[in-house]
């Protein structure tokens, strides 16, 4: 296949290390980056192009030919305050995602979060449940939001919240439900890599345990039903 990907927030945990199963995919004859800053790769199928995400409009000519867009980008309260998370998680994803729209990319991919929902009390938990509803709207052919726990990964930044969690979590795992264990950044990009190349149509929203569960196994896409409890068809 000469698919051709499109990545916004691949500096990010998840979004380096999708990156790089897809450069070693041979599926995908390009990768496309666009971000803020470079991911100081070099190989021959990126085009990289660094970009104001408040000028995300002027950067549509680079969504054509993409056959699907993932969305890794995301910040947190603390390193922005609550304006700047709703930009980061909501105003620049869902441009971005405007753009693979417009653009007819067939698949959209998503990283949101556990807990997402309109009612929470967690501004976060708001926002992402925000992004997930104007995705949704959009007229893609497949649709995938991931829901991941704890994300678990080497970050350059540190955020003793997550660190605490981190520890909570390896601790008392076996007594955490599925859905709520902690998950390895790079079992959320396996699923990723792998959830697009079968070019499922319909929206699917997925919790970690579903996550964990596709991306470790060889996965039987004849019972896709069993996995996907919150698929929205």
């Amino acid at each position: 296949m000469n698919k051709i990907a499109i990545v916004a927030g691949a500096t990010g945990l998840v979004g380096s290390e999708l990156v790089k199963l897809l450069l070693q995919d041979d599926d995908y004859q390009q990768v496309k980056i666009i971000g803020r800053k470079s991911i100081g790769i070099d190989h021959a199928k990126i085009e990289e192009l660094l970009v104001d995400f408040d000028q995300l409009d002027n950067y549509q000519d680079f969504f054509v030919g993409a056959t699907e867009a993932f969305c890794c980008l995301g910040t947190t309260t603390k390193k922005m305050g609550k304006e700047g998370l709703t930009k980061v998680d909501f105003t620049y994803c869902h441009a971005f995602a405007q753009l693979a729209a417009k653009a007819n990319v067939a698949q959209f991919l998503i990283i949101s979060s556990i807990g997402a929902s309109a009612d929470s009390r967690y501004h976060y938990s708001r926002v992402k449940a925000r992004i997930e509803d104007a995705v949704k709207k959009l007229p893609f052919k497949s649709i995938h939001i991931l829901r991941p726990s704890l994300l678990v990964g080497d970050r350059n930044e540190v955020r003793i919240l997550e660190d605490l969690g981190r520890v909570f979590s390896a601790a008392f795992n076996s007594f955490i439900p599925a859905k709520y264990k902690s998950i390895k950044v790079k079992t959320v990009a396996v699923f990723m890599q792998k959830i697009a190349k079968k070019q499922l149509p319909g929206q699917f929203t997925y919790e970690s345990n579903h996550i964990r569960k596709i991306a470790v196994s060889k996965f039987d896409y004849e019972k896709f039903s069993e996995y996907t409890e919150y698929k929205d068809l």
